[in-house]
């Protein structure tokens, strides 16, 4: 990796902006499949070129989840109460704030149950906001990871990963019958991922030393091979047997091998170009605000998706196109501008105690 001069204590940016793109790639995902809905027999008959489109973007962007934890696996989580507290006191103030602002502004609900079902969420006690709590988990067993991977030997650690990624691949993937791993939506599946990375990190060899240009190649290759799979079953569904379409959407499974490769080839790919930017650090510190701002569940489904949903009805192409992307953009830059009130409020309340 090429050598450069980094102020001490400074982020990486080359890293960061891998963190803000990931991030990026998460307002994809939920404004394709999740607010459009993943392609039917009826959607590709009617118009195929749109469903090749999103099978293209949701290709792309469904490795977003992976690599955020395998950038949390390439430097390692080294708990601290700071942390710990910056961590759950970022996400109460996206969580509460946006609560209080629906109660002001006459768009919550005033009943009992509905004030309840508020609190709930801002605490997330309910099945709402999956990641939060799955990182939290995560963060919690990172010590003992650390401990893991400070033990063990080079041979045992590659066979744990070998023996835990053909389980996952066959009982989750493949399968479905590991319903605890939950398709990549939980902690189990994100040690995994902390652990690959760990081990790329530490014991790099030839497929991991390889030039950025094969790193981005096999990245893009994944991208093709699961926009042209996806698109293939679709059409064998609407010619042969629909049920094809359901192997289809299990592409785009975070536990899909393919999946994990690309994320782990991307996150190579932005290793080895290392470089200092302090606005790329200053997008990237705040990229998780974007996340916990759009999936609110105050805001996602009754304001984000139907408004995606809204574009679509009303623009084609490449329109459609730009007005979702400007939409996106404008969405992560104002995540980035509220954060930074949390980030003034968290300076002066750890600065005290």
């Amino acid at each position: 990796m090429q050598s450069m001069s980094i102020p001490s204590k400074k982020r990486l940016s080359n890293i960061e902006a891998l963190r803000i793109i990931a991030m990026f790639l998460v307002l994809v995902v939920h404004a394709n499949f999740f607010s459009l809905g993943s392609p039917s027999i009826d959607s590709f008959t009617n118009n195929s070129v749109f469903t090749l489109g999103q099978y293209f973007f949701e290709s792309l962007s469904i490795c977003c989840v992976n690599v955020f934890i395998l950038i949390s696996g390439w430097f390692g989580i080294h708990p601290s109460k700071k942390g710990f507290f910056n961590l759950i006191f970022q996400c109460l103030f996206f969580l509460f704030g946006i609560y209080f602002f629906c109660l002001i502004f006459g768009s919550a609900d005033y009943s009992l149950k509905g004030y309840a079902k508020g609190i709930a969420e801002c605490f997330v006690l309910l099945k709402w906001n999956w990641f939060i709590k799955a990182y939290i988990l995560l963060y919690i067993m990172a010590p003992i990871l650390n401990a893991f991977v400070e033990k063990v030997s080079k041979k045992d650690f590659a066979y744990l990963l070998v023996a835990f990624f053909s389980f996952q691949t066959i009982y989750s993937w493949i399968s479905g019958a590991a319903v605890f791993f939950e398709n990549g939506y939980s902690t189990i599946s994100f040690m995994g991922l902390y652990l690959l990375a760990r081990y790329v990190r530490i014991y790099p060899n030839r497929m991991v030393n390889c030039s950025c240009k094969i790193d981005i190649f096999i990245f893009c290759l994944g991208v093709l091979c699961l926009t042209a799979i996806s698109y293939l079953l679709t059409v064998a569904a609407a010619d042969i047997h629909p049920g094809l379409l359901m192997i289809a959407d299990r592409m785009y499974s975070y536990v899909n091998p393919i999946v994990i490769l690309m994320s782990v080839y991307l996150l190579l790919f932005f290793s080895k170009i290392p470089f200092y930017n302090k606005i790329v650090n200053w997008l990237g510190a705040s990229s998780f605000a974007v996340f916990l701002l759009h999936t609110n569940p105050n805001v996602c489904k009754p304001y984000f998706c139907e408004h995606i949903i809204l574009f679509n009805k009303q623009y084609d192409g490449a329109i459609f196109l730009l007005v979702v992307s400007a939409y996106l953009i404008s969405i992560f830059l104002f995540a980035v501008l509220i954060d930074q009130i949390r980030l003034f409020i968290w300076k002066k309340f750890s600065d005290k105690f």
